[in-house]
């Protein structure tokens, strides 16, 4: 057999087993926990087998099992809980009580704690993507896996494990921040536009939306750029978030688009009256607190 041959063979059989360590939790079958899929998958990193078979380097084997991730969760719904399991064995994994080390181009990372390279291959994934083109892609496929992995994004940002707010003001900014003039075509075409980036935007309220509210962060080379209806700072604020609030609030009432996606814009508005709200009386809370505080100290 060709060494060619052996290292397809070696990679078929890895990424059998990566996936189904992922899959079994999912599926339950046999019930599994997320910690026992963690450890399925630390004990097939590469320094920890103990078989005497061909070793991949420590960056080749995590790109490859984060890629077959990424590659699960545009398939899996977004409002389903495959997801939330996949999380789970994620933060099961940061749980892990190892101390392993590896150094990926010049930079050292703990393999789990740190989920090195999972940044990079979702980026890969997203960028695979033209949201412009979204909407008239033909059939649902690629506009439903842009939606789960924003979801995923979403999520990942939600539980504290990565930083993806950038992908949520993206997902916003193409949803809210475009507007055509009435004698323009694409006025006429814009039902279809909404309805493929409005459920997004909401996704990232409804997941994200008291860390996308409270954030006051500015992003380097334009990134965070405004689309024509913003022309403030290119970031996080306050009054980009009060534009996006009215923008779901004239969506919801148009013309334009389905139903459904009306409905969500809706919901998108009232979730973001609700994180203002209860911001809002957490800052209440905390000023009572520190006059109570203060008037124990002058009574003392």
């Amino acid at each position: 057999m060709s060494v060619a041959m052996d290292e397809d063979e070696h990679w078929a059989v890895l990424d059998e087993k990566i996936f189904y360590a992922w899959l079994k939790y999912i599926q339950q079958i046999p019930r599994h926990t997320a910690t026992e899929a963690a450890q399925k998958l630390d004990a097939l990193f590469p320094t920890n087998r103990t078989d005497k078979g061909r070793k991949e380097s420590p960056e080749l084997f995590l790109m490859n099992m984060w890629d077959i991730l990424i590659n699960m969760i545009k398939g899996i719904p977004h409002q389903t809980v495959g997801q939330d399991k996949l999380v789970e064995v994620i933060e099961a994994l940061r749980d892990l009580p190892t101390d392993t080390v590896v150094k990926i181009r010049s930079i050292k990372s703990k393999i789990w704690q740190d989920l090195p390279l999972l940044e990079r291959v979702l980026e890969e994934a997203y960028r695979s993507f033209d949201p412009q083109t979204l909407p008239d892609a033909s059939g649902d496929a690629d506009r439903q896996e842009w939606h789960n992995l924003n979801a995923f994004a979403a999520r990942l940002t939600a539980e504290g494990h990565q930083d993806h707010r950038l992908y949520g003001l993206w997902a916003l900014r193409a949803a809210l921040e475009d507007k055509p003039d009435r004698r323009a075509i694409a006025y006429q075409q814009q039902g279809r536009v909404l309805d493929c980036h409005v459920p997004v935007a909401a996704e990232w309220i409804s997941r994200c939306g008291f860390s996308l509210y409270t954030s006051e962060d500015n992003y380097k080379k334009h990134a965070a750029k405004g689309g024509p209806l913003w022309q403030g700072k290119e970031g996080f604020c306050r009054e980009r978030w009060w534009l996006w609030k009215r923008r779901f609030d004239e969506i919801s009432n148009d013309k334009w688009g389905s139903e459904e996606m009306q409905q969500i814009a809706q919901a998108a508005q009232q979730k973001m009256t609700e994180i203002e709200i209860a911001v809002r009386n957490e800052v209440e809370i905390e000023l009572e607190n520190e006059s109570e505080n203060e008037s124990e100290n002058e009574s003392e």
